[in-house]
Formats: C-alpha cells, structure tokens, sequence
C-alpha cells in the first residue's frame, strides 16, 4: 500500500515537471491564477512564499490583487506573510480591497491589518472607497476600520468619496460615524471638494448629513464658490436653496458672482436673479465685469451690464472695465463696451 502510495506520488510529480517545467516564477503564476503551478512551485520551493520581486511584492500581493482566492489561502497556508508591504506600503489587504471581496475576507480571518498604512498612509479602506467599492468597504468597516482615517495630506475618506464621486461607499462611511466636518490640509471639507469636482449625489449625501454649507477653507472659500467656478450649476442651485450666501466673500473678496464671470454665463445668469451684488469690489478693487471683460467673455459682459453694472467702477490701481479688456485685446467686448458707452452718452443728453 505504501509503496503504491509512493509510486502515485512520484507520477504525480512526473506529470507536474512535465506540465510546468523547470520555471520557479512564482508572481505570474500568482498573477495569472495558476494555481497548480504556485502549488507545484511551493511544493519544490516553499521558501517561495515569502520571496519578493523587483517592486517588493510577494505572490500574496500578486493574487490578492487579481481576486485568486485559492491562490491566497495557499500562500497562507505556506507561511505567506499577510502584511507583507511593498515598496509602496501596501499589503495584499490594500491590493485585494480595490474589489476583491472574497480575498479580503481571507486576509481579514488570517489576521491581516485592517488599518494598514501605506506610504501614503493610505488604508485599505481608501482603496476600496476610491473605486467605489460598497461591500468591500461593508466588510472592512464591520472588521473595525477607521472610517475617519487621513492620508499624508489629510484627505479624510469622506475627501476621497467627493473627488471620485462616490455616493454609495459615502453612504456606508457616514452611516459607521464619518465626520462631515472633517478638514484637510487646505481647510476644505469633503462637501467643498465635492462642489468643486461636481458630484451633486455626494453633495446632498454630505449636507443631509449635516455638512455646513457656509463652511470656508483656508482661502475662505465655500462649496459655493467652487461650484460657480467649476460651472456646476445644479449644485449652486441646490447650495443656494439649502441657504448658502451668494454674497459671501472669499479671502481675496470674490463673491460667487465674481468666480463663474470667468466664463459660467447659465451661472451668472442664475445668481443675477438670486439678489446677488453686481458691483460687488474684490480686496484688489475688481468687480465681476472686470473679470468677464479680461476673459472676453462678451455674452457674460451683456448680461452683467443688463443687470446694472457699473462699467465705470476703478480698481485700486484706478483701472476700468475697459481698461481690463483693452489691456487683454479683447475686441469684442471692446466694441460691447464702447456701444453701451455710447447709448449711456445719448441718454444722458436726452435728459439734459
């Protein structure tokens, strides 16, 4: 019987030197889901499981990041290191957690990190959520991951949710206690970052969940101004209706008005209607229609002076409107401003 048992075990062996040859390349076989042959290799090597490529990875990092989960419980069963970092700081929990649940509830029971820190101090949970993945970050969350954790930068999860706009894994975040008020290194708040970017699912997601809309960041700016300058204009609708100012001021003394005059005309066109000041100075003395005009921006100049605006205004340099389109060749509005001079001259007269 044992010898019997001791000739299968060598035919076994036979059969697997003919089909995988002399190669020891654990990583592509790691990579491609070659799980005879991972087998084949530690059987010979096992010693392999803990070896690292170029890049500092194991195959652990190799599987986890393709989803191979019998590949990653025989690693582990080999004595694979499960927070193993490679050169970047990142284990195969990182790896596995951009959409891989089934490896990252493997790695999980076999002790992995929940909150393993890359270089970046990225989490696990900061690979999941920027690629949206819910049921990854379910699992990691309910295994105990900091729903508040900060990268380098700051960048709380909420922060990475606004930039890539993710709504659902947003859901999950401040569902385990996410703090809506969090900052980062600039002062901005995830609902700032998700007026800039123009999520508008996450931006109600944050202010239902109690983010300030008036809140300001290091340069003084709100989610307002962001979203009239990034010509977002559901949001600056859906800003103003939650009650945010469109007369609040930056650092520099823009209002909203002054940041969509760059070139938002639907923009502009709104705040005109929503009581906003026209003529409204910046710290350098610049009114919206200074801004328009410098941009060229003719259709914005008309409506702003349809408003009321004052093309006379000076900066503190004691330049006009016309000025700032003179000294940026801006022809059209040139001609736009010359006309309405020209028709203010003939009221004038008329009244005299």
């Amino acid at each position: 019987m044992a010898e019997g048992h001791g000739l299968a075990v060598v035919l076994e062996d036979a059969a697997e030197w003919l089909r995988y040859g002399w190669g020891v390349d654990i990583f592509s076989a790691a990579t491609k889901g070659n799980f005879g042959k991972v087998r084949f290799i530690l059987r010979r090597r096992p010693e392999m499981a803990v070896v690292r490529d170029e890049d500092c990875e194991t195959a652990l990092h190799k599987a986890a990041g393709n989803g191979w989960e019998d590949i990653a419980r025989l690693l582990l069963s080999a004595e694979a290191e499960v927070d193993a970092v490679n050169s970047k700081g990142h284990t195969a929990l990182h790896r596995a957690a951009r959409g891989h649940r089934g490896v990252v509830e493997i790695l999980l029971d076999a002790g992995a990190a929940v909150d393993a820190r890359s270089s970046k101090y990225h989490t696990p949970l900061h690979s999941a959520a920027a690629r949206g993945r819910k049921r990854v970050a379910e699992l990691l969350v309910a295994r105990g991951a900091d729903v508040n954790a900060k990268d380098k930068c700051g960048r709380g999860l909420l922060h990475v949710i606004a930039s890539e706009g993710q709504r659902e894994v947003g859901e999950v975040l401040v569902a385990y206690g996410a703090d809506v008020h969090g900052r980062c290194g600039r002062g901005e708040m995830a609902l700032h970052v998700a007026a800039r970017e123009g999520h508008e699912d996450v931006v109600e997601l944050l202010v239902e969940n109690g983010a300030e809309v008036e809140a300001k960041d290091n340069e003084g700016a709100t989610a307002l101004h962001n979203a009239a300058q990034g010509g977002h204009k559901e949001i600056v609708e859906y800003l103003v209706a939650k009650g945010a100012d469109v007369n609040m001021r930056n650092g520099k003394g823009h209002t909203s008005l002054h940041r969509a005059a760059g070139k938002q005309e639907a923009i502009v066109e709104f705040l005109l209607g929503c009581g906003v000041e026209v003529d409204a100075e910046s710290g350098k003395g610049h009114t919206a229609l200074h801004r328009a005009a410098a941009r060229g921006k003719k259709e914005i100049v008309r409506l702003l002076l349809e408003a009321g605006a004052d093309a006379g205004v000076k900066d503190k340099w004691g330049r006009t409107v016309m000025d700032a389109a003179v000294a940026e060749k801006q022809a059209e509005v040139i001609e736009l401003l010359g006309a309405q001079g020209e028709r203010k001259s003939e009221v004038l007269s008329t009244k005299s």
